[in-house]
């Protein structure tokens, strides 16, 4: 078998891949060995969120979703799920931390009663990918739910 040496990049790191069957399976054993620890890593991150968000719950904390004002009218018949800029169909709001309202929009804030944090699903956020107070709802927002805290 010919030696011959090329370089390869990946997200985690730049490698020097020498081409002989040892190094070929040294560099896989690697890169599932890293990804390994980010998966574990990312499970414990989500652990910790859930618990979090248990926490906050157990403390009577309820998360908040803000709506574009000229929707609350429509809020009669509830909150469901709409398209997002992270693709999917989602509606977020936060728990434990200043709600979105975006500079120069003009929103009103919603608490959101619910009867189980199984309701609620952190997300990771941001450029280190960690529970920053942002959670999905599953399924929808009923109208009896829903309380305006600043129209």
């Amino acid at each position: 078998m010919g030696r011959h040496t090329t370089l390869s990049s990946s997200p985690n790191a730049l490698f020097l891949v020498v081409e002989t069957r040892r190094s070929f399976i040294l560099f896989d054993i690697l890169l599932i060995t890293m990804r390994n620890i980010e998966k574990l890593e990312k499970f414990d991150e989500i652990e910790n969120a859930y618990e979090m968000i248990r926490t906050l719950f157990e403390q009577g904390e309820k998360p908040v979703v803000t709506v574009p004002r000229q929707y609350v009218p429509m809020l009669r018949r509830g909150i469901r799920e709409s398209s997002s800029w992270i693709g999917g169909n989602i509606v977020a709001g936060t728990i434990g931390r200043d709600p979105y309202m975006p500079p120069g929009e003009d929103r009103a804030l919603l608490r959101i009663s619910i009867d189980s944090i199984e309701r609620l699903e952190p997300r990771l956020t941001g450029p280190d990918q960690a529970f920053h107070g942002i959670v999905v709802f599953k399924g929808p927002i009923f109208p009896d739910q829903i309380e305006i805290i600043e129209n």
